[in-house]
């Protein structure tokens, strides 16, 4: 029945999912995704899914054999050019982030892309938060994205390393210096460059964010002084 409801909006309908989704992940997925191809296919009356629903916790489905045409066919889609349906990244997403085998997933879907394209599309999908960064929770894959780029070309590599440079989080600031928690984001970094420090590939993308962050925050409290002088 809910494949056919217009709006998956609310507080009540959205917790009932997400408890559905705890016990029967895969009926839940392929319920919204079911849901979705009747939007794409005309049914204009069919809104689509709040942001929310990237959260829904779809446990270990990656390998389970009622999806696997539907993510090689999305993958398929992507890597032809056609045009990303936001819903679908959203729910694939969503069960990339709760699957304890994505890393594996993703590092073998980088295997697969032949161009910087198909590189960034699968660099999205194991994206997290409003920066599209996925260094912090999949190291490795991170790794295995930069390689590949070496090998794709260098502006390949420059375009993916540019792109996993910017971090999200708060970064808030009273007088001009910088916020607990825009401290602690920086301290993250700072300590994933001393954990990664003789790692090829992630130990200069991580002192790299550190070196934009600390920059960042110098600019913040630079400001401080300019208004004080005036």
């Amino acid at each position: 029945r809910y494949e056919v409801i217009e709006t998956a909006a609310g507080y009540h309908l959205e917790g009932a999912l997400r408890k559905l989704a705890e016990r029967f992940s895969v009926g839940v997925f392929l319920t919204l995704w079911r849901r979705n191809q009747a939007r794409k296919t005309g049914n204009r009356a069919i809104e689509s899914l709040p942001y929310d629903f990237a959260g829904i916790p779809f446990r270990n489905i990656l390998k389970a054999p009622e999806l696997a045409a539907l993510l090689v066919d999305f993958e398929r889609r992507a890597f032809s050019g056609e045009p990303v349906d936001s819903d679908e990244l959203r729910l694939v997403r969503s069960a990339i982030q709760h699957d304890e085998n994505s890393s594996e997933w993703l590092e073998a879907a980088v295997e697969r892309a032949q161009t910087e394209d198909q590189l960034h599309f699968v660099r999205r999908l194991g994206s997290i938060g409003e920066a599209e960064n996925p260094a912090f929770a999949f190291p490795k894959f991170t790794k295995s994205l930069l390689a590949r780029a070496r090998k794709i070309g260098p502006s390949c590599y420059e375009a993916i390393f540019a792109k996993l440079t910017h971090v999200g989080g708060g970064r808030g600031s009273t007088d001009n210096e910088p916020d607990g928690e825009w401290k602690a984001l920086l301290s993250s970094i700072e300590s994933a460059a001393t954990q990664y420090a003789d790692d090829g590939e992630l130990g200069p993308l991580f002192s790299t964010m550190a070196k934009y962050e600390r920059a960042w925050m110098d600019s913040e409290r630079s400001r401080r002084v300019v208004e004080d002088d005036e």
